[in-house]
């Protein structure tokens, strides 16, 4: 069914006044082509189908023509012959911080964002298509775009690029604005804040002179509080609400608004009885829970920065490890705010309130299990032993969430906006402890270390528990270092052991961080992969892939899939040497690694 008839018979025949052909091509985003230029051009020619795209609640396009990309014209696909490009958008969250630092707000939208980036000659005719204007009694004309689709796969990191791009072009003069177009944008969003309205506007006009440098043109700017809306030499949009990032933001108050969609239905339902319930069942939902908060103690001011929470796993973990999981939550949020906010910080203090977590924090990584000794040594790359502090119970706020509480408690003025009172008095009054009695530590290994060399060839070294996967960067430098910390271990010696080095030896280190990584798995994991027909090898590595057995000897490779847990630092080993090896796309990649590993949700890690 051609545009037209799509349009009068399923939206009716005002939105075709819409579908603006002509529009874009005097905006230059495209061009008619003559007779001559169809038939005498000798490159690569492809045709794509166009469509549209309704949006009856948008104020400047309520209908948007869409490039299909993915369509097939002669058995070819265009986004097939494209990679999709790095991964360079800005992270929300670091973007919304630094859209909340400063008192004013401001919001900038990039008009046409795509359409502002040429494409190349060769480019423009491999996105040709046809038009005729709605008349169905005349032939249609040939059109290339001349610019950047929406629908092509790079499109998006070709967009970031540019405009970051645009910002180096004047960086040395406006190094300020190359900053928050580069580190504060959003797709077509340039979201920051300034310290006052007079430093916002000339922001403002400073990002318009650098993206014009680049042929962007922002199409309006919203600025918090109360101001003259025509002066100052930027245009400013009129209006009590804007959608910022998904949110409806209400400029003048500065204030986000949130729609709760309650689909209720016409149907009576019978409601649990709540009457079992029983508080100590209530209780047990604590320990479900993960919360951190981040709070800002600047001249006995403190006031709730970011919160993140998360949902238990539904794989049963004891309580310290539940609570050391928050913890690595918390540094990790800490590590962003640190990177993003342009604060220099002091001191920053970490409040726990598992005297556990905090006696595994204050020693070395390495004497833990694997579980606890991954998160602990995370704990200690992004933060120091020293930050961290024992509080009560009773008086950390981050319990809100895992208990009932009623609105009223979590208001403007409440606890957890404002943080525990002991937060306005001076440090040393604080409600908490640097040192807590602990009796008994869970998950320890090694309590005093002691090597010792035996001659016994059959007893090897549990090696994968000495060494910091945070300070190796490849696989292939992983398995060497096992490799030769084992021969030392067998050998007794460390003369020549660096040209010893053999590929059986190698192929013994894989194993054995492959074991060590199939500690993390289940112990019903030959239950739980049953799809993928697990055994247990002679060596002890669960591999999947039994049913596959006989076409995999005759077609593929003898060897069955080791499985491996997608959390294990192993997994990310295994698919960046993958990756590095030829930087392939990510269905090569994916074929290459399951050659050999079969790696939980592997599609995730490998989307590079």
């Amino acid at each position: 069914m051609d545009v037209k008839s799509k349009l009068d018979c399923v939206r009716g025949k005002e939105y075709a006044k819409e579908y603006q052909i002509e529009d874009m091509i005097y905006r230059n985003a495209a061009q008619k082509l003559t007779n001559n230029e169809v038939n005498s051009y000798e490159g690569p020619v492809h045709y794509i189908s166009h469509h549209e795209i309704l949006k009856p609640g948008s104020k400047s396009t309520p209908l948007r023509i869409v490039f299909n990309s993915s369509a097939s014209f002669m058995c070819h696909v265009l986004n097939n012959y494209w990679m999709k490009g790095p991964k360079v958008l800005n992270d929300l969250l670091s973007v919304l911080l630094k859209f909340r630092e400063n008192k004013v707000a401001l919001v900038g939208d990039i008009s046409k964002m795509y359409n502002s980036i040429r494409l190349s000659t060769r480019d423009q005719h491999t996105h040709r298509f046809l038009w005729r204007n709605f008349d169905t009694s005349v032939s249609p004309d040939h059109y290339t775009l001349t610019c950047v689709p929406f629908g092509d796969r790079p499109s998006g990191a070709i967009a970031i690029v540019a405009l970051r791009k645009t910002a180096e072009l004047l960086e040395e003069d406006y190094p300020k604005v190359a900053d928050v177009i580069k580190n504060s944008s959003y797709v077509d969003d340039i979201l920051t804040s300034e310290s006052s309205v007079e430093n916002a506007f000339q922001l403002a006009r400073d990002i318009d002179h650098v993206l014009g440098n680049g042929g962007f043109r922002i199409k309006h700017w919203i600025i918090s509080g109360n101001h003259d809306k025509t002066a100052n030499g930027i245009k400013l949009l009129n209006t009590d609400t804007e959608k910022v990032l998904g949110l409806v933001w209400r400029q003048k108050e500065d204030i986000f608004t949130f729609k709760v969609l309650l689909n209720f239905t016409e149907k009576g339902k019978q409601m649990d009885s709540t009457a079992n319930i029983s508080s100590s069942n209530v209780a047990d939902l604590s320990n479900m829970n993960m919360l951190l908060t981040k709070r800002m103690v600047l001249k006995q001011v403190a006031d709730l920065l970011v919160a993140k929470n998360r949902i238990a796993p539904t794989r049963q973990l004891t309580i310290p490890r539940l609570e050391l999981c928050g913890v690595v939550l918390s540094a990790r949020l800490r590590e962003k705010i640190v990177n993003c906010l342009g604060f220099s910080f002091e001191k920053i203090i970490h409040l726990v309130d598992s005297a556990i977590v905090r006696a595994q924090i204050q020693k070395e990584s390495y004497g833990f299990g694997t579980f606890v000794a991954n998160r602990v040594a995370e704990i200690q790359s992004k933060t120091q032993k020293s930050d961290w502090y024992w509080i009560p119970s009773d008086h950390n706020p981050a319990d809100f969430t895992t208990r009932i509480t009623p609105p009223s408690l979590i208001n403007n003025d409440s606890v957890w906006q404002k943080g525990p009172e002991f937060l306005y008095q001076p440090f040393e009054k604080w409600h908490i402890k640097e040192n807590v009695e602990v009796k008994e530590i869970p998950d320890v290994l090694i309590q005093n270390v002691q090597i010792k060399m035996t001659g016994e060839s059959e007893k090897s070294l549990s090696v994968e528990n000495f060494i910091d996967l945070n300070r190796i960067s490849t696989l292939s430098k992983l398995l060497r270092i096992t490799g030769l910390l084992q021969l030392i271990g067998k050998k007794r010696t460390f003369r020549g052991i660096a040209h010893c080095l053999t590929a059986d030896d190698l192929r013994k280190a894989e194993t054995t961080w492959i074991k060590h990584a199939q500690e993390d798995l289940p112990d019903d994991a030959l239950y739980r992969f049953r799809r993928l027909g697990p055994f247990r090898t002679s060596d002890g590595i669960i591999t999947v892939g039994q049913r596959m057995n006989k076409w995999i000897e005759n077609n593929w490779n003898p060897t069955s899939f080791a499985l491996i847990p997608a959390r294990h630092p192993l997994a990310e080993f295994i698919v960046k040497a993958v990756h590095d090896r030829d930087h392939a796309g990510i269905d090569v990649t994916l074929a290459k690694i399951r050659s050999k590993f079969w790696i939980q949700k592997v599609k995730k890690s490998s989307d590079v």
